[in-house]
């Protein structure tokens, strides 16, 4: 392979992996959001499910839309 498709194929690698954190990230971010405004003020949730879709991303997410409670009034 000529190097310079080596290195667009480094390049393009390298876009793609840092367009899947960023997706994931705001995915966590939205988890993290929506459960704040589901689960009383105070409360630990919000943060371990932000962090839980972080590292388990899109089972994590799923699960979260399963039990996620009620939003509050």
């Amino acid at each position: 392979m000529p190097p310079l498709m080596s290195g667009l194929h480094v390049l393009f690698t390298g876009f793609v992996n840092l367009l899947v954190l960023l997706i994931n990230l705001l995915i966590a971010l939205w988890v993290y959001q929506d459960s704040s405004r589901r689960y009383p003020p105070g409360s630990l949730a919000p943060f371990v499910w932000g962090i839980a879709a972080l590292i388990g991303g899109l089972l994590v997410v799923i699960l979260y839309l399963l039990v996620r409670p009620p939003e509050r009034r």
